[in-house]
């Protein structure tokens, strides 16, 4: 348990400190109203104080002699803590969706529909959880019940969402010939690889539920290392794609780390049909800001 712990902090200080140099360049910068400046920055130092609570709180409900009260108290810290990063990542990737569809009314009711989902199946199953939670010798390892893999299920869904609608984009992109562009490209390759890893975390989960219910609690040390760096490359990407953009262009783009919820103004007569047409034009990239 103390290795887990050890190495998911040690994963998330090098990420950092590989990715610091960026982050001052891209990140720093940005005004103090930029709602992602503070997204990024709770991520990564909030994960970065969560890491380090760890190092110090587990050796201390990990000796046996922990009261129930304190397992509980765990118990919600971990659901509580296991939501927000997930949230955060979810917050960060719907964004850059509902960004990428122009704002679309339906598409905002169906991110929301699944984020509220995603919240009530927590809330059932932790009134089931922890009122009934079983004591255990070492509190950190109290066995986990089978409404997690409810839960888990439930996050494959929003984040299979969220990949399936980068897709749709790209494949419509592609048969505009707007396919090439950097910010379709990012945008369906940031989705494919969070895809990825979340799934793994999931599958990890699930196998130790079914082989050893005591070792799901390492996947939780895990997320929280892996969700928080997750998301922050994420909002780096999209920065570092919005600087390339303005040296290329001599443009001010705002792409989906910056969404202004003012709806463009246009000089042209596009039709509603083709608005979406513009978002991959390598060349309007003050219009691609409007949106996003």
């Amino acid at each position: 348990m103390g290795c887990s712990t050890v190495a998911s902090m040690c994963l998330l200080v090098w990420d950092i400190l590989v990715t610091f140099d960026v982050e001052v360049q891209h990140i720093w910068p940005k005004p103090r109203t930029a709602l992602f400046k503070w997204v990024y920055l709770t991520l990564r130092y909030g994960g970065l104080a969560l890491q380090i609570f760890h190092q110090i709180m587990v050796p201390h409900i990990i000796t046996g002699n922990a009261a129930a009260s304190l397992c509980k108290a765990w118990l919600l810290y971990a659901i509580v803590t296991g939501q927000v990063m997930t949230t955060s990542v979810e917050f960060i990737l719907m964004a850059r969706v509902y960004a990428l569809y122009n704002k679309s009314r339906r598409i905002a009711s169906l991110l929301l529909t699944l984020f509220l989902s995603e919240v009530l199946i927590l809330c059932i199953n932790s009134i089931h959880t922890i009122p009934n939670l079983q004591s255990a010798k070492i509190c950190i390892m109290v066995e986990p019940t089978e409404h997690i893999v409810y839960y888990s299920l439930t996050v494959l869904l929003t984040q299979s969402t969220l990949l399936a609608l980068t897709v749709a984009k790209h494949i419509f992109a592609r048969r505009r010939g707007f396919a090439r562009t950097p910010l379709v490209s990012q945008l369906t390759r940031d989705g494919t690889v969070v895809y990825a890893i979340v799934s793994v975390l999931i599958l990890m989960t699930g196998v130790c539920c079914v082989s050893d219910k005591q070792l799901t609690v390492i996947m939780f040390f895990w997320s929280t290392s892996i969700s928080p760096a997750a998301g922050c490359r994420l909002i780096m990407n999209m920065q570092r794609l919005s600087r390339y953009d303005d040296t290329r262009f001599g443009t001010t783009a705002q792409f989906t780390t910056d969404i202004e919820l003012d709806f463009p103004i246009y000089t042209t007569q596009e039709t509603p049909s083709e608005l979406s047409d513009i978002a991959f034009r390598d060349s309007d990239s003050s219009t691609l800001g409007a949106y996003m």
